[in-house]
């Protein structure tokens, strides 16, 4: 009838311009998920602590090594150094650091950051991808800067730092990295460079448990394969991440001492991703270290003193020979120091009455110890002649 409205399908026009509309709308929201730069929220600690000439003398003379950075996460270059993030090679320079684990994490969440990074696009799908693209970027940067290079052995990590070289070597955070459960690619992993491999990382998976995961789930019968073929190859044990069971399972298997790369200790921060003082044991009892966090999870408040008081702790249960750094740098956390500002560290041990002698172990001797014997005992079952130990 006339003067009633007539329900008439949209013309072309205005279909078109809701389309285009559309598209400009998933254009901008694209752009500011690539734009939006996270590590502003990462900024460095400003110092706090006044390092003596004492403090510098011997965190010079030290060899110091750090377990755990996840620098290759971000977009940054590190051969310059960068406004936001806590590990640069000119900031491993300032902060007397001799040889820095880079770590390799591939689990779902990093493959959103591999696209926001704009990583190849099979790095947004798969993690072991996201392993190999993360050493790609780190030789090549490696390869372009004549201060740095990767080391192998514990006794090349000794003579980079007689020649004020700096180290690098690469922990994995996962087992999950490995596509379809193929432990041959361990094999690759250690021919480039890693030294350490953890079965689990921020979830429970097909070799085994996570600390916030199921407690009963141990290691799985395709983990203790992992574990015989990390043996084989002469891969460390990382146990951090690990559930008790997983982590207790893991560390009976190991033909080497095993480690953890970064935590904390249930005793001083009650938190799933810290050691219970059974799991501290039994890593001291294999002869391993134990990396100390600087902040996230692990800590109550990211600063020195919590730092120290976590270390404290596992001296008192296990003594100081199996105590070391794992900063988590560049983890999503906010740390008590960044890489320029260790020997802070370094001055707050020695207020605190630690011998020379004991934080010399701490910053990198211990770490070498467990080293040099795992490279000993490869020596020996290739027939060679068996290495001096890294002293």
């Amino acid at each position: 009838m006339r003067g009633e409205p007539q329900n008439r399908p949209p013309g072309p026009a205005p279909r078109r311009c809701r389309r285009r509309l559309a598209g400009l709308l998933a254009a901008a929201m694209l752009l500011a998920f690539v734009a939006v730069d996270p590590e502003a929220c990462f900024d460095p600690p400003a110092p706090r602590i006044e390092v003596s000439a004492r403090a510098r003398r011997l965190h010079e003379a030290a060899i110091v090594i750090d377990l755990h950075a996840d620098s290759m996460l971000w977009r940054r270059d590190l051969r310059q150094q960068a406004r936001h993030g806590h590990v640069d090679f000119p900031r491993l320079r300032a902060g007397g650091i001799d040889a820095q684990a880079i770590a390799l994490a591939s689990m779902w969440v990093i493959g959103l950051n591999a696209a926001h990074n704009l990583w190849p696009p099979a790095t947004w799908w798969s993690p072991w991808a996201r392993v190999s693209y993360q050493m790609d970027r780190l030789e090549a940067m490696v390869r372009a800067e004549p201060g740095v290079r990767l080391a192998r052995t514990a006794a090349e990590v000794r003579r980079n730092a007689a020649a004020g070289v700096i180290s690098l070597f690469h922990g994995v955070e996962g087992a999950h990295a490995l596509p379809d459960g193929d432990l041959e690619r361990l094999a690759e992993l250690a021919q480039r460079g890693v030294l350490y491999v953890a079965p689990v990382h921020m979830a429970d998976n097909a070799y085994g448990g996570h600390g916030g995961g199921d407690p009963a789930r141990g290691l799985t019968p395709l983990g203790r394969r992992l574990l015989e073929r990390m043996n084989e190859l002469g891969l460390l044990l990382d146990t951090a991440h690990a559930g008790s069971r997983t982590l207790q399972d893991a560390v009976a298997l190991t033909a080497f001492p095993p480690i953890n790369s970064h935590t904390g200790l249930k005793a001083v921060h009650e938190h799933w991703r810290n050691l219970s003082d059974d799991d501290v044991r039994a890593i001291a009892a294999r002869g391993g270290v134990i990396g100390i966090m600087f902040g996230g999870m692990a800590l109550a408040e990211p600063n020195v003193d919590e730092v120290l008081a976590h270390m404290e702790h596992a001296i008192r249960l296990v003594g100081d020979e199996h105590v070391a750094l794992g900063s988590d740098w560049d983890g999503w956390i906010r740390p008590a120091v960044d890489a320029a500002g260790l020997p802070q560290l370094t001055e707050a041990m020695l207020r605190r009455g630690w011998s020379e002698e004991r934080i010399r172990r701490i910053l990198g001797e211990n770490v070498l110890r467990v080293w040099s014997e795992r490279d000993r005992r490869l020596a020996e079952r290739q027939g060679g002649p068996p290495q001096a130990p890294a002293r």
